[in-house]
């Protein structure tokens, strides 16, 4: 589960006229909320005179050299007076919790803001402020700034404040969710491939992806899948909000690939108590393999487009590795 990550650069300017605009490659903007149109790795330029947003998209030193590059040795007139506008800094609290962003405030020396956009274009605020947005949405897309709770000012830069709060992140977070929200359980992974990092990897990013708990603890331990049969695992710790069938639907759609091929064994235990497939699966369906394939189908469709590539690119090289 992503909980804190840095939004896009923004870059005040007078004006933009068409000929500027198509020099450097900017798009024009109409949307209300222009900062949950686009990544974190682009960069909005706002022009103070024509009251207009503009998206680039790459990072703001990409930027600043592509405008010196092309402009030759002399800047473009109306960019004399450009400045860099605060740092957006992201922060996913629990939906309708407030304490988090009270610690943050303390923490960081935050004042509220009561208008987000007024303190963007506020030319007296540079780059050595930092804006802290807090939501409950997921961070793993492009997040919408009118959904956000609340938006504190801190007198840092971005990269200062992020690294703060990514050190604490666990701790905020966890701050913010209720204690019997939160349910431990114990992910055992056997592959006989050996592929244990790509297998806790590809685990990872679905987790994120689906918001399915962090992910505190990892060591060796040793499995018994028959009575005196020992087996090396990698054991994950997951805290997650979510029902122990929902988790194990996870895990069983990892399992297996979309044509029917298992790559590895996800065992999920709750309370020392191991959770088997059995205990998920409707009366209509005979086999695990079965099950699978349709809880891997599902789980595809739940997954973004760039997540669900960059799983099915390890799924790949775990297949090229041989089984012992």
């Amino acid at each position: 589960m992503l909980v804190v990550r840095m939004g896009p650069s923004a870059l005040r300017v007078p004006s933009i006229d068409a000929a500027a605009s198509t020099m450097l490659g900017l798009e024009a903007i109409t949307s209300k909320d222009p900062w949950g149109e686009v990544r974190q790795d682009s960069t909005l330029v706002y022009s103070y005179e024509g009251m207009e947003w503009f998206l680039y998209r790459g990072s703001l030193p990409s930027l600043l050299l592509t405008m010196l590059s092309k402009s030759g040795t002399r800047p473009l007139p109306a960019w004399t007076e450009a400045s860099i506008a605060p740092s957006l800094v992201l922060m996913r609290v629990p939906r309708g919790e407030s304490t988090v962003a009270e610690a943050v405030k303390e923490r960081c020396n935050g004042t509220e803001v009561h208008d987000l956009y007024s303190a963007l274009i506020d030319r007296s605020l540079d780059q050595n402020y930092t804006l802290v947005a807090f939501t409950s949405d997921s961070l793993l897309k492009s997040v919408r700034l009118d959904s956000a709770t609340k938006v504190l000012l801190v007198p840092e830069e971005g990269w200062q404040v992020y690294e703060r709060l990514r050190v604490d992140e666990i701790w905020y977070y966890t701050m913010g969710v209720p204690k019997r929200s939160l349910v431990e359980y114990k992910i055992n992974i056997t592959d006989t491939r050996e592929q244990y990092t790509l297998q806790r990897d590809r685990l990872i990013l679905a987790m994120d992806a689906l918001d399915a708990g962090l992910i505190l603890g990892e060591l060796w331990t040793t499995d018994y899948p028959r009575p005196f049969l020992p087996v090396l695992s990698y054991q994950l710790r997951l805290f997650s909000p979510l029902d122990y069938k929902e988790v194990k639907k996870i895990l069983v759609a990892l399992e297996f690939l979309p044509d029917g091929t298992r790559i590895v064994d996800y065992d999920l235990y709750h309370r020392n108590s191991k959770i088997n497939w059995i205990d998920i699966a409707s009366r209509d369906v005979p086999r695990k393999d079965v099950m699978g394939v349709a809880l891997r189908l599902e789980l595809e469709s739940r997954l973004p487009a760039n997540v669900l590539r960059e799983i099915q690119e390890i799924e790949q090289q775990i297949l090229s590795a041989k089984k012992f």
